[in-house]
Parts: structure tokens; C-alpha cells; sequence
């Protein structure tokens, strides 16, 4: 139900560019993050994105450093079931990001689930 006006205010020119479309995504990874961010983009009404100066994204900087630091107490920790804790070992097959199929591309029931492309 897109029901919602989204502005998202970035300085990275290049992030802004690819996504509105300006600049074309130039590998195979950063194509994928691109495909994830269109898709949701659609679920709202009106989305933008907009590129500020740097010295005007200094609160979201802050922010973002804020939430980065995790504090163990506070934190929820994600565990994939039947994944294995040894290295060396992949993930289970069924256990990939939702919505993306093997190759990588979006799945018509793609859905976010704070799961990025690897």
C-alpha cells in the first residue's frame, strides 16, 4: 500500500545518481543494491532522493556513527538456523537474502528483510 512521501538526503552525488537514474550502475554488485532500492522505492508514493553539501549532512553523520555503535546489551543478534559458526563453511542453501535468486536479481516477491546483497 504505497501510502507514503519519502525524501532521501545523501551526499554521495554518485549514490543519488544512480539511483535516479543519471548515472548507470557499473558493476554487477552495485547493480544489484540499485535494483533493491528502485524496487522499494515503488512500495512508496512519492520517493526522492536528493543530493545536499556534506557540511549539510552532518546530524545524519552523527546518527549514523550513533547507531553503528552497538552496545551488546542492546543489540538483537540474527543467527541463520543450520548455518554452521566454522569458517570456511557457506550459507544454507534456502538462506540467501530474500527475494533474490542465486544469480542475484530480484524475484517477483522480493521483499526487504535488512539483507543486502553480498
Amino acid at each position: 500500500m504505497a501510502e507514503e512521501v519519502v525524501t532521501v538526503l545523501t551526499n554521495l552525488r554518485l549514490a543519488a545518481n544512480k539511483i535516479n537514474g543519471s548515472f548507470e550502475a557499473n558493476d554487477k554488485r552495485m547493480e544489484k543494491y540499485v535494483k533493491i532500492v528502485q524496487w522499494l522505492t515503488k512500495s512508496f508514493k512519492e520517493f526522492t532522493i536528493k543530493q545536499i553539501l556534506r557540511s549539510e549532512n552532518r546530524r545524519a553523520d552523527a546518527l549514523s556513527k550513533l547507531a553503528s555503535t552497538c552496545f551488546d546489551h542492546l543489540c538483537k543478534k540474527r543467527s541463520l538456523a543450520g548455518a554452521s559458526s566454522s569458517p570456511g563453511h557457506s550459507v544454507p542453501k534456502g538462506a540467501e537474502p530474500a527475494g533474490l535468486s542465486p544469480s542475484g536479481t530480484l524475484g517477483a516477491s522480493a521483499r526487504y528483510d535488512s539483507v543486502m546483497p553480498p
